[in-house]
C-alpha cells in the first residue's frame, strides 16, 4: 500500500486547517501536522492579479493539439449533436448530507469536483455542458471555494443561498448566479422526499429550465474550454486498483477499479454510492486528486450559527494524483491565472492523458492521508 502525505514546500509555513467532523456537527478539532514527503513538494503560489473591473475575462486557453469539434472536452466522447458544446458551462451545487443521499444527476455532469466543507462534510460542484437532467440536487449554497471554479470554466452558477461574504465575492466577480432566491419555480423547486428529509435538503433544479433561464437573461452563449487531452492507450505507472481518500473522519472516499469496466466504482463510508436515476453505484473512468492548500476563514456562515467557512488556495502549483486504468500517475497541477483551467501533468513536464470518459476532481487539504494500493 502507497501513503502519500502531500505537504508545502519547506519553509512555508502550513495554514491552519479546519475541524474534522461529523454529520451531527461536532465541536472542531484540529488535524495533525504531519511530516513532509520531498515526492510531493508543492512550489509557492502564484498571486493572483486583481481584475481590473468587476466582470471576468474570458478563460486562457493553454494551447493544446486541435480536437474534432465533436468531441467533449471534457470527457473525450464523440457527440451526437455537436451544437450541444456551443453553450455556457452551468455549475451547479450539490449537497452530500446524509439526507441528501441518493443524489440525481451527477452521472449526468461533464466535469466534476469534490471538496470538503464545514463539519467535515463534502459537497459536489458538478459542470454542466451537454447534458441536460429534468431533475438535478439536492441543490444547496454557494462556497467560496465556487469562486475559484466558476471563472476556469466562464460557467454560470447554480445554487441554493449563500453567507453574506459569499454573496459578495459573486458580486465582485460578476458571477452569473441561477439562483431560487431570485428566479425560485420552474427554475429551482421543492421535492418532498419524505417525512425523514429535513426541508433544506429538499431543493432541485430542472437543466432544461436553468438553459431557458440563461437565454432569457442574454448569459447563454459558447465559452470556449480548454479540456483535457485523451488517449484509449493505458500509460505506464504504478498498479493502483483501490484509493481511499479521508476527507475528514466522516467523509470517508473509497473508490475500486474493475478491469473489465475499466472503471472505478465509488464507495462513501463504507457504501456504495448510489444514482437515484439508475439506483447503481456511480463509476468513472478518471480519478484526478488535487491537493490543495485550504484553512477555515473568517468568512462566516451566520446560518449555521457563525460557522467559519472553508477557503482553499488554488493558484499556483501542487501535487497531483492522476488515477486510470488501474494505475497511477504522479505529477503536478498548475494554474497560473485566474481564467485558466487547472491542468495535470507529469514528472517529465508533459500533460496527462486521461481515458475517454466521465472524470471526478477531488480537491483534497494538504496535509490528508490519500492511500492506494
Amino acid at each position: 500500500m502507497k501513503k502519500i502525505i502531500a505537504c508545502l514546500l519547506a519553509g512555508l509555513a502550513l495554514l491552519p486547517l479546519g475541524c474534522s467532523g461529523g454529520e451531527s456537527a461536532p465541536s472542531p478539532t484540529p488535524f495533525n501536522t504531519r511530516t513532509p514527503l520531498p515526492t510531493f513538494t508543492a512550489t509557492p503560489a502564484v498571486t493572483a492579479t486583481p481584475a481590473a473591473t468587476a466582470t471576468l475575462p474570458p478563460p486562457t486557453l493553454t494551447p493544446t493539439p486541435s480536437r474534432p469539434a465533436d468531441i467533449n472536452p471534457f470527457t473525450g466522447l464523440k457527440m451526437d449533436d455537436p451544437a450541444a458544446l456551443q453553450r455556457r458551462p452551468i455549475l451547479v451545487k450539490i449537497e452530500n448530507h446524509k439526507q441528501a443521499r441518493p443524489q440525481v444527476g451527477l452521472t449526468q455532469a461533464d466535469l466534476i469536483y469534490e471538496y470538503r466543507i464545514e463539519y467535515g462534510f463534502t459537497r459536489f460542484a458538478a459542470l454542466f455542458i451537454t447534458q441536460e437532467p429534468e431533475k438535478l440536487g439536492p441543490v444547496r449554497s454557494a462556497r467560496p471555494m465556487d469562486l475559484e471554479l466558476i471563472p476556469q470554466h466562464d460557467s454560470a452558477l447554480c445554487f441554493s443561498g449563500a453567507s453574506e461574504p459569499v454573496k459578495k465575492m459573486m458580486r465582485d466577480d460578476n458571477v452569473i448566479q441561477l439562483s431560487d432566491a431570485k428566479y425560485g419555480s420552474p427554475y429551482l423547486f421543492r421535492v418532498n422526499r419524505g417525512a425523514d428529509v429535513a426541508y433544506e435538503h429538499t431543493m432541485f433544479t430542472n437543466m432544461l429550465k436553468l438553459r431557458d433561464l440563461l437565454r432569457s437573461l442574454n448569459e447563454e452563449r459558447p465559452a470556449p474550454q480548454q479540456g483535457f487531452l485523451f488517449d484509449e492507450a493505458a500509460p505506464s505507472g504504478a498498479p493502483a486498483t483501490h484509493i481511499n481518500i479521508p476527507f475528514s473522519t466522516s467523509a470517508i472516499v473509497d473508490y475500486t477499479y474493475d478491469p473489465a469496466t475499466k472503471l472505478y466504482k465509488r464507495v462513501f463510508n463504507g457504501a456504495d454510492f448510489i444514482a437515484e436515476e439508475t439506483g447503481q453505484a456511480i463509476e468513472m473512468r478518471n480519478l484526478i486528486i488535487q491537493f490543495v492548500k485550504g484553512e477555515e476563514s473568517i468568512f462566516v456562515n451566520d446560518a449555521l450559527g457563525g460557522t467559519n467557512l472553508y477557503v482553499y488556495e488554488m493558484m499556483g502549483e501542487g501535487p497531483t494524483l492522476v488515477f486510470r486504468d488501474g494505475v497511477v500517475i504522479v505529477g503536478t497541477w498548475q494554474r497560473p491565472a485566474k481564467t485558466e483551467q487547472t491542468r495535470f501533468v507529469d514528472q517529465a513536464g508533459n500533460e496527462i492523458k486521461l481515458a475517454p470518459g466521465h472524470t471526478w476532481i477531488s480537491c483534497v487539504l494538504s496535509d490528508a492521508e490519500v492511500t492506494y494500493e
